[in-house]
């Protein structure tokens, strides 16, 4: 169970059933609270990036309000800086006392066109000041200088440019310059040193939970203040992809997926930038809702658990249903029972299958049976005498209630198709006559229960009539047989029968005492019954009726021997004898010419009954061994046929019928004759002997094989070939390899 395909299939399925639910309400919780959870962190982390843009910018106002204070200050000009004297120290003196409340590394006054600096630890000429002080970055002095001699409020060093004291190492300053003028005219720039370390510890307050990272960049996207985080690099390369859209709040850099939020400076044209981990957030969600996901843990154990008892509600009667399959299978139990539901339903298949083909193979037989007996019963062959038989016959559908039976044949005088005929017996047995078709005649023998009365015979003839309407048109005709109170009579009802059609003229109903009975007054009618009965029963080849009729005349002449003067016993002989001629030329044989020639000599009655008996029986073999003679040309061409077409699956008892101009049921009663066997069982033993010389002989598969074979599916052919040779294919190739 625990390797079932379909035990997992439930279990999926009453896992999605039970835990549906809190797949719904767990994803709407967390989008909730992570929402709302990243909405307040997006909003607190703004107003703090906010207040350090105003803490920064105040730092900027601040060093431009000094600057216009000095320019204002009397004592500090570029005429005090420059004299070299008391007013010089004076005016720094100022200018420290002006810087003083400024948190700056260090404040420079420089004058236009003049080397030299001066500033709150002292006054140094240009070359000094650029011994102390080195260029870091992407500029140099002449950079330095455009930028001091044409000074912007407010404006910095360029970008990732920073101004080093050569004694300090890793001591990185940024330049804010602002202009140093009067309202009459300008003197030139005010420069302020703040450290770098300074922004950056600003930064770090914003950056002190939840591992975000905070940004300082000018309105060029290049960064020239951070904290730990991302590449720089890549932040650029977002800013520089995302400059028209820096209200988004989520980004991904380096794989990993940042909420961001902005700010501007409203002093200069620098931008500030914070980038929060979306792990950080979800890391804060999880703790602050430890409680609520601990239930909902539980609530998905409790789901499983109870998806796994459902499952196995639902598994375990499949499960028993497919272990009772198996077992009652043909084949070997399988190893590896992965597809137990596709298993059930190949077995299921196989059974409905099975059941059709035997319930198939039951109804041909039984009708192959049905038809069998009948003609058998028709003919004399069958053991009517036996109290069982007649029982035997009710089982197959064959009602004999009596009180007399006697045989109808119809037959048709235009050549009839084989479908014709199949619809013909189809409608005739639907109707519920016993009724069989003559091999090789264009008739059918109905067997009914009947009385002497003829009125009511001529009623179950009107009967067939109309049951046979659609036929009329094939020059349909009766021939009626007398009724016998015993059934094994019957067989000289149906040779009477047979001799009342065949003397019709089409579309007529003949009764056999009609054409026996001839005029009462004259000889030449008497005794026309047994005459034609022995006539007809030598034409069938059936010598049970030939000594039936030959007896019944052996009983007349004793009598006409006794009543009757020698002319009408020669006069009666003669009918007799002329009754034979016809039959006799028929045959066109010379050594039964010579024995009607002896019969014609005869000196006594009994020599005369023992001729004629002997030459009857002669007669019915000889046209018994033409008929049998005419059937194995005809079944040796029907095997020819099934040798080179039983590879076909579509190959069917009704198909060689109609290739053969002949009924199922009439191909069916000769394969019974002529084998022993029924049609499916000589189809099945010819594919099986086929199959088991290409199990032996090739290394095809068993599938191939069955397709090969005429088979259309593996589980049907192993039933057969299993219940043919005692074992199932793959075992009879192994045993077929070990011994060669």
């Amino acid at each position: 169970m625990k390797r079932s395909n379909l035990f997992r299939s439930y279990l999926l399925c009453n896992l999605a059933l039970v835990l549906l639910p809190v797949v719904i309400f767990a994803p709407l919780f967390y989008s909730s609270a992570y929402d709302q959870l990243k909405g307040e962190i997006v909003t607190m982390r703004r107003i703090n990036l906010d207040q350090t843009a105003r803490t920064i910018d105040s730092k900027l106002r601040s060093f431009g309000s000094m600057v216009l204070y000095a320019s204002l200050d009397p004592d500090l000009t570029p005429y005090q800086l420059k004299k070299g004297d008391y007013s010089t120290i004076t005016a720094l003196r100022h200018l420290r006392l002006h810087s003083s409340p400024l948190d700056y590394e260090e404040i420079f006054l420089y004058i236009h066109k003049h080397e030299a600096f001066y500033g709150t630890s002292g006054s140094m000429t240009a070359a000094t000041f650029r011994e102390i002080y080195n260029l870091s970055g992407a500029w140099d002095w002449d950079d330095f200088y455009r930028l001091i001699d044409h000074p912007v409020n407010y404006s910095t060093s360029p970008p990732a440019c920073y101004l080093t004291e050569t004694a300090v190492r890793d001591d990185s300053h940024l330049l804010v310059i602002h202009p140093w003028l009067t309202s009459s005219q300008p003197y030139g720039a005010a420069i302020g040193l703040i450290n770098i370390a300074f922004f950056e510890e600003l930064l770090k307050n914003l950056s002190n939970d939840l591992n975000s990272t905070a940004y300082i960049f000018q309105g060029n996207q290049v960064l020239f203040a951070g904290t730990e985080g991302p590449d720089r690099l890549a932040v650029e390369q977002y800013l520089a992809k995302n400059i028209q859209n820096r209200e988004s709040d989520s980004v991904r850099i380096n794989g990993v997926n940042y909420l961001v939020t902005f700010s501007s400076s409203e002093v200069n044209s620098w931008q500030y930038m914070i980038l929060i981990p979306r792990s950080s957030i979800i890391s804060l969600l999880i703790s602050e809702k430890t409680l609520v996901f601990f239930v909902l843990l539980l609530v998905v154990i409790c789901c499983i658990v109870l998806g796994v008892v459902l499952a196995m509600f639902n598994y375990m009667p499949i499960h028993k249903i497919g272990e009772l399959l198996l077992k009652s299978s043909a084949r070997a139990m399988p190893a590896n029972r992965h597809e137990e539901l596709k298993q059930i339903e190949q077995h299921v298949v196989e059974i409905v299958h099975n059941n059709q083909s035997m319930t198939r193979e039951l109804d041909e037989s039984k009708e192959h049976v049905r038809q069998s007996m009948l003609y058998q019963l028709m003919c004399g062959n069958a053991k009517a005498a036996d109290a069982s038989y007649k029982e035997k016959l009710e089982l197959l559908g064959i009602m004999l209630h009596g009180p007399g039976y006697r045989v109808v044949v119809v037959g048709f005088s235009d050549k009839l198709t084989t479908d014709v005929r199949n619809n013909i017996l189809q409608s005739l047995q639907t109707a519920g006559f016993a009724a069989v078709e003559a091999m090789y005649k264009e008739y059918f023998a109905i067997l009914l229960n009947s009385e002497q009365d003829k009125e009511k015979t001529c009623e179950l003839i009107h009967q067939l009539q109309e049951q046979l309407s659609p036929y009329q048109d094939c020059g349909m005709s009766f021939g009626v047989g007398q009724v016998y109170n015993d059934l094994p009579a019957l067989r000289q009802s149906f040779v009477e029968a047979v001799a009342a059609f065949e003397s019709t003229s089409g579309k007529d109903i003949r009764f056999f005492e009609t054409i026996s009975s001839g005029s009462s007054t004259g000889l030449d009618w008497y005794p026309g019954k047994a005459q034609i009965r022995l006539a007809e029963a030598i034409r069938q080849g059936n010598e049970l009726a030939v000594e039936s009729a030959v007896r019944e005349l052996e009983q007349l002449l004793g009598s006409l021997v006794i009543s009757l003067d020698a002319f009408q016993l020669h006069f009666f002989i003669s009918s007799i004898l002329l009754q034979l001629l016809p039959v006799i030329n028929d045959l066109g044989d010379s050594e039964i010419h010579e024995r009607f020639n002896q019969l014609i000599r005869f000196t006594h009655v009994d020599d005369f009954i023992s001729l004629l008996d002997e030459l009857s029986v002669k007669l019915a073999r000889t046209f018994n061994q033409e008929r049998v003679s005419r059937q194995n040309q005809v079944f040796h061409a029907i095997l020819a046929y099934i040798d080179e077409h039983y590879t076909e699956q579509d190959l069917s008892l009704s198909g060689i019928a109609d290739q053969f101009d002949m009924t199922s049921s009439t191909l069916s009663r000769l394969f019974s004759d002529s084998t022993g066997m029924r049609f499916i069982d000589y189809l099945s033993h010819k594919r099986l002997m086929k199959a088991s010389e290409l199990l032996t002989k090739t290394k095809l598969s068993i599938r191939d094989i069955v397709e090969q074979i005429g088979y259309i599916d593996v589980s049907s052919f192993t039933r057969k070939f299993t219940a043919e040779y005692g074992q199932s294919p793959g075992r009879f190739r192994q045993n077929a390899l070990r011994t060669t």
